[in-house]
């Protein structure tokens, strides 16, 4: 049988959340052997990545994401190919020479909320987001909600597009048993003795305004707590500025509320593990990774219950309303001092986690690519 020449664009490789995406759907295909893999991307970090004895084939290049540059170079580096699998929206808009074209579409943000990003941004995502519809025969995305608002925002048939859901390392994300371990890791970070971890970017739809105010309320009666969120305070063009104005303002949030700065992928597990609880108050989201992550390493879960949130956490999740400060406050409460609830949600989390291993999403993948 003929091998299928599948050519991917990996230039986001060294993204933290896309690019471990790209990292485990591609070293899944290099492994079945069955398709000729050309990877077009940074050499030298594709092979950072991949096994030095795999079988591929790498284009060099350094080109901007969302750049007009992209659009023009990157169709000439394309060479003949039966598939062309773009991880992100980004897809080449002129002809290329590939039979087939796949494109990841995570989620549609940039569409959903329009009215907080730069009018040029918001116009570019939707003529990219539109074409790669139109230009291509299959369609992944992460959840059916994404699935969903794909379908609203680009008018897409719904057979084009396929979920598939992404994956958490079982391997990295696992419960600590040594204390010594954990203290170290305490030490190190800097973490507080006891604290509600949050973990994302300050982007609007994380909804850390709501998150503070609710914190705020249950800080009073608890002022042993602490708020970790693992990412930088700075740094974030599209955050929210009323994250940082509400901090600066309120000298009680000041003092309780901890960024860790840059968290290395060996770092995260351990800092999951020393939380009370994991509190994930999205009101827009394409999956959402944390929660997954936190319930492996059995930290219990308080998640919004709007987006995809109730599909990727199923039963395994506390539920709060994201847009009502004293229901996030309650939850946060309850799941932190209701025993008997925390090691329910525990269990549960663990068995949910399970669900989401990287061999059956890349088995999935790959019965994708063989029917395109």
């Amino acid at each position: 049988m003929t091998q299928k020449t599948i050519v991917i664009d990996v230039r986001m490789l060294n993204n933290s959340g896309i690019g471990v995406y790209i990292e485990y759907l591609v070293r899944g295909l290099i492994s079945e052997k069955n398709y000729n893999i050309i990877l077009i991307g940074i050499k030298k970090d594709i092979e950072t990545k991949f096994d030095k004895n795999a079988i591929y084939k790498v284009i060099d290049v350094n080109l901007p994401i969302y750049s007009l540059k992209e659009q023009f170079y990157l169709p000439f580096l394309i060479p003949m190919c039966d598939i062309f699998w773009s991880p992100h929206y980004n897809i080449p808009l002129l002809p290329i020479l590939a039979k087939k074209r796949i494109v990841t579409i995570h989620d549609t943000y940039h569409l959903a909320y329009s009215k907080t990003l730069n009018v040029f941004k918001v116009l570019y995502a939707k003529v990219l987001l539109n074409s790669a519809v139109r230009l291509s025969e299959m369609v992944l995305t992460d959840s059916e909600f994404s699935k969903s608002e794909i379908i609203k925002f680009t008018n897409s048939r719904a057979d084009k597009i396929s979920v598939l859901y992404v994956g958490i390392d079982a391997d990295r994300f696992i419960k600590v048993l040594s204390n010594n371990t954990k203290i170290v890791a305490a030490q190190k970070l800097h973490l507080p003795d006891k604290f509600v971890l949050f973990v994302g970017n300050v982007k609007p739809n994380k909804n850390l305004t709501k998150l503070l105010e609710a914190f705020l309320k249950i800080v009073r009666d608890h002022p042993e707590l602490r708020l970790v969120i693992v990412g930088k305070k700075e740094g974030f063009i599209t955050g929210d500025k009323e994250v940082y104005k509400l901090i600066e303002q309120n000298k009680l949030l000041r003092s309780h509320v901890h960024f860790t700065g840059y968290v290395s992928v060996n770092d995260l597990p351990l800092i999951y593990n020393l939380a009370t609880l994991l509190v994930f108050p999205s009101i827009y989201e394409g999956f959402g990774l944390p929660p997954l992550e936190a319930m492996a390493c059995e930290c219990p879960v308080v998640a919004s219950s709007v987006a995809s949130m109730p599909e990727v956490c199923g039963n395994a999740a506390h539920y709060i309303d994201p847009f009502d400060t004293e229901s996030i406050s309650k939850g946060i409460d309850l799941v932190m001092s209701d025993e008997k609830i925390r090691l329910n949600l525990i269990e549960l989390g663990k068995a949910r986690a399970k669900e989401f291993s990287w061999p059956s999403i890349i088995t999935r993948f790959i019965s994708i690519i063989n029917t395109v």
